[in-house]
């Protein structure tokens, strides 16, 4: 059993997205929140833990860190359809909401080339607790509180694409933010432990 790696969109894999994104240099807070619509993870044979993801750089690069981020990942899975994204960040979150990482983060990159037109994901963000997700139950949230120190960073963004959406605001505990450009991002899952049970004897 392999680890499966899938990038939404899943039109992007190859291709650089239609915008950037560059943070501000210095302190600043963030929070932002991204729905992935659930038909971008075909590729699963079923329900699979997600261990990490990743988001890379633009093809033309402006600014790449370091950057130290001091945050909170929580994941989820949601009725809340891409389309309907909603400003509100609590309206997008489903019961199953998870923190999977609490700490800091190093964002830095190589900047080196990918596949296509692309640069590699290489501003990558491991999780702690592993994430159990089911397409077949909703799309996947991803729900980024940040408190960011350091150089700028610009990430490769997508406007427009029914794959993916985004909300963000300029302040890690605000209740409510505007649609924006999501990142393009990388994930990898791990399948489910297989279980045997073997009985020699029974009475």
């Amino acid at each position: 059993l392999r680890a499966q790696v899938v990038v939404v969109p899943n039109s992007l894999a190859t291709n650089d997205g239609n915008g950037s994104g560059t943070s501000p240099a210095g302190f600043a807070s963030a929070r932002w929140l991204q729905i992935h619509d659930a038909s971008q993870f075909g590729a699963l044979s079923g329900p699979s833990f997600l261990t990490k993801f990743a988001y890379r750089p633009d093809r033309i690069l402006d600014q790449s860190g370091p950057r130290s981020w001091i945050l909170r990942i929580y994941a989820s899975t949601t009725s809340r359809s891409v389309a309907g994204l909603s400003t509100t960040f609590a309206e997008n979150l489903g019961p199953d909401n998870t923190l999977v990482f609490d700490g800091t983060v190093i964002v830095t990159t190589g900047n080196l080339p990918g596949p296509g037109n692309t640069r590699q994901f290489d501003y990558v963000f491991s999780f702690t607790t592993p994430f159990l997700y089911d397409p077949a139950a909703g799309n996947l949230v991803l729900d980024l509180q940040i408190e960011g120190n350091g150089s700028a960073v610009t990430f490769d963004t997508v406007l427009g694409d029914p794959a993916i959406g985004r909300v963000g605001i300029g302040s890690s505990t605000a209740p409510t933010g505007d649609i924006r450009a999501s990142h393009v991002t990388q994930f990898t899952f791990e399948p489910p432990p297989l279980v045997t049970i073997r009985a020699s004897q029974v009475e």
